[in-house]
């Protein structure tokens, strides 16, 4: 609500677009295709549905915004249209956040004989385009550039690494309060 309120405040100007910086967050289902072919049509629905219930109420606990859904994924801005000193940090935490809900959602799952969920995640903090973009007939309000395309290849990584998330250096810097992090590796992605 308070998006929408910014939104509507700013008018025209926040919608046709600006350059800010903000974190991104990518989550992705590991091995989608594979669980999705083991349940039926509705259990896979079901199963997106529940998961995305308790992924989206922590991204929204923790200040972050929908961007959107793409097949089993996620993307989560912080810092756009509306910025906080601490996205970085409320990116970070929401990652974690994320990880432990989907241990009690695999619980609840294990419970009911369904198979566990496991996940990626990737941080990138950069400038962005942030505003309204598609056709006469569909907009959305997102963001695009270098850092959305980085918290993408750093979500994939996340397989080669055999961890569950992966943040940019700049992702680092950005943080404020002290986090338990640890360097993986230096690595060029895709396109870099």
């Amino acid at each position: 609500k308070e998006v929408m309120d910014k939104l509507l405040e700013s008018g025209e100007e926040v919608m046709q677009g600006s350059a800010q910086i903000a974190t991104v967050l990518f989550s992705d289902i590991r091995s989608f295709t594979s669980l999705a072919e083991s349940l039926s049509a509705r259990e896979t629905v079901a199963m997106l549905n529940e998961y995305f219930t308790e992924m989206v109420e922590v991204i929204f606990q923790h200040g972050g915004i929908l961007d959107k859904y793409i097949g089993d994924a996620i993307m989560a801005i912080f810092g756009a249209p509306l910025t906080n000193p601490l996205d970085a940090d409320n990116a970070i935490t929401v990652a974690n956040e994320m990880i432990r809900a989907l241990l009690r959602l695999n619980t609840r799952r294990h419970e009911h004989g369904l198979p566990a969920i496991e996940i990626g995640i990737g941080l990138s903090t950069g400038e962005v385009l942030a505003g309204s973009i598609g056709s006469a007939k569909r907009m959305d309000y997102t963001v695009i550039g270098d850092s959305v395309n980085l918290a993408s290849r750093l979500e994939g990584a996340n397989n080669f690494f055999h961890t569950s998330i992966l943040t940019s250096g700049a992702t680092v810097e950005a943080v404020k309060s002290v986090k338990r992090l640890r360097r993986i590796d230096l690595m060029r992605v895709k396109g870099k």
